[in-house]
């Protein structure tokens, strides 16, 4: 029997969590899902869908960084190696969600308003 366990399902992670996620490697993956009609995104750990999470307006991404993008305002240096940066850049106008459940609640808000 192998030491290591295969998850079934991945863990969405909190902005700490995707943060740690991040220490110690050289290069990183950063892997959200997006719902680009309510701008709601989760960090999670792996590509596998989260329990429980419905994805049928939801877009998978991972990105690795360090990565460079246009200098600007707020990116002097063109570098996104953390997690805040990664956020400027790709989910600026989207809102972070911690849990499935607060997805869901802020994406049922979002659905009765429009």
């Amino acid at each position: 029997m192998p030491n290591h366990v295969i998850k079934k399902h991945s863990e969405v992670l909190t902005k700490e969590q995707a943060e740690k996620s991040l220490e110690g490697f050289r290069r990183k993956s950063l892997i959200t899902w997006t719902d680009a009609d309510s701008e709601l995104f989760l960090f999670v750990d792996t590509y596998k869908t989260p329990a429980g999470l419905d994805t049928e307006n939801l877009v998978i991404c991972e990105v690795n960084l360090p990565m460079t993008a246009a200098k600007r305002e707020g990116l002097e240096n063109g570098i996104i190696d953390t997690v805040d940066k990664y956020i400027f850049i790709f989910q600026d106008k989207d809102k972070l969600c911690e849990s499935i459940a607060e997805y869901e609640e802020r994406n049922k808000a979002y659905s009765e308003v429009n």
